[in-house]
């Protein structure tokens, strides 16, 4: 009992102190800005923290302060009935309640479709599940490793994650230790997907947040940054992956600072996605009815880890779009028609499409980075991407 006092202590201290970070970096901070943090905070208890602390400002307008008042007053009401507000919308505890067991059947229900193949419904059921209960990102995250593992669409898969980012920076303070663990892994996997875009600043920064979060981060966190510096590595230069000196140099000191130059211990070729642990809990009090189940049933596909060593340049379909110019699979050529007139006829230039040489129709031609979509030792960056 005393643990938990201690735990929920240290929680409400950090919040506070993120809120006063929100409120001293902007001291110009208006009623429409509150309105909006009122969103990222969801607590009503919380909400009331930021009026009040707004209230402390010197420069306020006579009508903000009557405004702030007016919403202290509502925000009190709201308090007393533990209401939630999330999504913009206002929750009872027994309606939060409610919506985490719906979405967690759905999301049940969905595994089930999915490994009858499926898919299909069982995608209609996990974005059901994703919108009914914004209070977690439990069907986004599941939906992000789908598409990564299995679908090997990475571009839905950063989708995905990205909803999993955005509603855990405004909900994981109220979802305990399980759920703060998850948004990590959150974190983590969208930079896994941003390094798939070539986009490693983002990367970079993703993975700069998980450090804040834990300074001592997971061996697989760890491994997938040191992997990402050893692909700029063997990039820098070459011809499929432009690297600046400034990225490389970042990358370099946060490998550093975690001590990741050797991943050996990992035996991995791939990165690792990380999963989604259950028991996450929301509010204060643990209660069951809030636990989200475990991926029981999932198999492989949504383990506690996912190794993803797909080939960079095909994504593992070990085919990539035709680099010979043809519009699927035919090139425009330019020629001549012959128009009979009255003089016997004469030549007419026109245009023909005929199929393309390169891709022989298909579109698509062999991946030369890989012969099985699987990533080589140097990543498929020794021979040309177009």
């Amino acid at each position: 009992m005393f643990a938990g006092f201690i735990l929920r202590t240290l929680r409400y201290v950090v919040c506070f102190l993120a809120l006063c970070s929100i409120l001293v970096a902007d001291d110009k901070l208006t009623i429409k800005k509150l309105r909006s943090l009122e969103h990222q905070l969801v607590s009503t208890e919380k909400s009331l923290d930021a009026y009040r602390t707004f209230l402390t400002q010197s420069s306020i307008s006579k009508q903000d302060r009557e405004i702030a008042e007016a919403r202290i007053r509502d925000l009190e009401s709201l308090a007393k009935q533990g209401v939630w507000i999330i999504g913009g919308k206002k929750l009872l505890p027994q309606d939060l309640k409610a919506n985490f067991a719906r979405s967690e059947a759905l999301i049940a229900d969905a595994i089930k479709l999915a490994e009858s193949k499926a898919n299909s419904d069982a995608q209609k059921k996990m974005s059901e599940a994703s919108k009914l209960n914004r209070a977690s990102f439990h069907a986004d995250f599941l939906m992000g490793l789908y598409a990564a593992s299995v679908n090997k669409d990475f571009s839905l898969a950063r989708q995905h994650f990205e909803e999993c980012v955005q509603r855990g920076r405004a909900l994981r303070a109220v979802w305990g230790p399980v759920g703060e663990t998850n948004y990590l892994h959150a974190v983590n996997n969208m930079a896994l997907t941003k390094v798939r875009e070539d986009k490693l600043d983002e990367a970079y920064k993703l993975w700069s947040e998980s450090l804040e979060i834990r300074p001592n981060l997971p061996a697989e966190i760890v491994h997938n940054i040191a992997r990402t510096l050893r692909y700029m590595e063997v990039a820098k230069g070459g011809p499929v992956l432009k690297i600046s000196e400034a990225t490389l140099k970042k990358f370099g000191g946060i490998v550093e600072t975690i001590g990741g130059k050797s991943t050996s211990g990992l035996a991995k070729n791939g990165w690792v996605y990380l999963g989604f642990l259950p028991g996450q809990t929301i509010g204060d009090n643990i209660e069951s009815s809030f636990s989200v189940g475990p991926n029981a049933g999932l198999g492989s596909i949504f383990s506690s880890e996912v190794v993803d060593d797909a080939c960079l340049q095909c994504d593992g379909r070990t085919k990539i779009p035709c680099d010979g110019g043809c519009n699927k699979g035919a090139v425009t050529v330019d020629g001549f028609d012959f128009v009979p007139d009255q003089f016997g006829g004469k030549r007419v230039p026109k245009s023909y499409e005929k199929r393309c040489n390169r891709c022989g129709g298909n579109s698509v031609i062999d991946c030369p980075a890989c012969s099985d979509g699987s990533e080589d030792v140097n990543f498929g960056l020794s021979r040309s991407r177009k």
